[in-house]
Order: structure tokens, then sequence, then C-alpha cells
């Protein structure tokens, strides 16, 4: 499979949280639930949405873009 066909497919749903954010259907292995959000060319970072919802700002970078989502 070439690299330009990969898709992670992360479902991901609309928040207003944190200035507007794709949050996770699902969990990841480790239970925790992912916020995203992507910058203008369409690059993603994540934050843990707890920690979001505790204050906590800081996002990380990621190696998906928009095009691995399934956005809704």
């Amino acid at each position: 499979m070439a690299l330009s066909n990969f898709s992670a497919g992360i479902v991901a749903k609309f928040s207003t949280i944190a200035n507007g954010v794709w949050i996770e259907e699902a969990a990841t292995p480790y239970g925790t639930i992912r916020a995203w959000r992507f910058d203008g060319k369409g690059r993603a970072e994540w934050a843990c949405i707890e920690a979001l919802k505790s204050g906590d700002t800081r996002f990380f970078g990621h190696q998906f873009t928009a095009k691995d989502f399934v956005l809704c």
C-alpha cells in the first residue's frame, strides 16, 4: 500500500472546548480520549481531553493530517 493512500480512519466529532477541537469517538489503547486540532496546512496535533477540561492547554504534534480523519 502506498503511503499516500493510508488513512488512520480516526472518527472525531467537533466540540467547542479549547476554541474548537475534534474529539475522538474511541479511546486509545491507554484509555484516554484525544482532542485534535489542525493547522492551516491540515497537520494534526492532539491533547488529552481530560487535561483540556482541567485547564491544561498543551497540544502535542503528530504525523497525521486532516485526510486521516473522518470528521463528523
